[in-house]
C-alpha cells in the first residue's frame, strides 16, 4: 500500500513539475495521476489495465491531454454579442469522473468548469506566471539545451 502511495505521489509531482501549475492544483495533479495510472498496464494484474478490469470497457487514449496545458473554451452564445470572443482561454486541469469533457480552469476569472474543446498541448501558460509576476525557473543552476526545430 506504500509503494502505491509513493507511485501516486512521484507521478504526481512529476505532473506539477511539468506544468508548474500553482500548488492549489495539488489535488488536481493527483486525481489526474491515479487516472493515469488506472489506464497503464499492470504487471501486478498479468499486463491488464486496472480501468478495463473494474469497469469491463476499454481505454481510449483519443481523449488524453497533457495537465496544465493551454486550451480554449467556447463562450455561451446567449451571453456574448456579435463582437464578444467566442472563446476564453484556459487551463487543462483533468478529467471529470462521469462526465464526457474535461475540467477546465479559466484564467481570466479564475473558476473551474467542465467543457470539450479545442488543445494546444505545446503552450504552457504557468511556466511564465509567478506570484512575483516574473518568470521563474525552479532549477537556476542548470542549464538546458535549447530544442533545435
Amino acid at each position: 500500500m506504500e509503494r502505491k502511495h509513493q507511485h501516486l505521489l512521484n507521478v504526481a509531482r512529476a505532473l506539477y513539475f511539468q506544468s508548474r501549475v500553482p500548488i492549489r492544483f495539488r489535488g488536481d495533479c493527483v486525481l489526474i495521476a491515479t487516472f493515469l495510472i488506472n489506464r497503464l498496464l499492470a504487471s501486478l494484474l498479468h499486463n491488464s489495465y486496472p480501468y478495463q478490469l473494474l469497469y469491463n470497457a476499454s481505454v481510449e487514449y483519443e481523449s488524453f491531454r497533457i495537465f496544465g496545458s493551454l486550451c480554449f473554451a467556447s463562450t455561451l452564445p446567449s451571453l456574448r454579442t456579435k463582437f464578444h470572443p467566442r472563446a476564453t482561454a484556459c487551463v487543462f486541469i483533468g478529467y471529470p469522473q462521469g462526465i464526457k469533457g474535461y475540467k477546465l480552469y479559466d484564467i481570466a476569472t479564475k473558476t473551474n468548469f467542465v467543457s470539450r474543446d479545442v488543445f494546444h498541448e505545446h503552450i504552457f501558460p504557468f511556466h511564465f506566471v509567478t506570484h512575483s509576476n516574473k518568470v521563474q525557473d525552479l532549477f537556476p543552476e542548470f542549464v538546458l539545451p535549447k530544442p533545435v526545430c
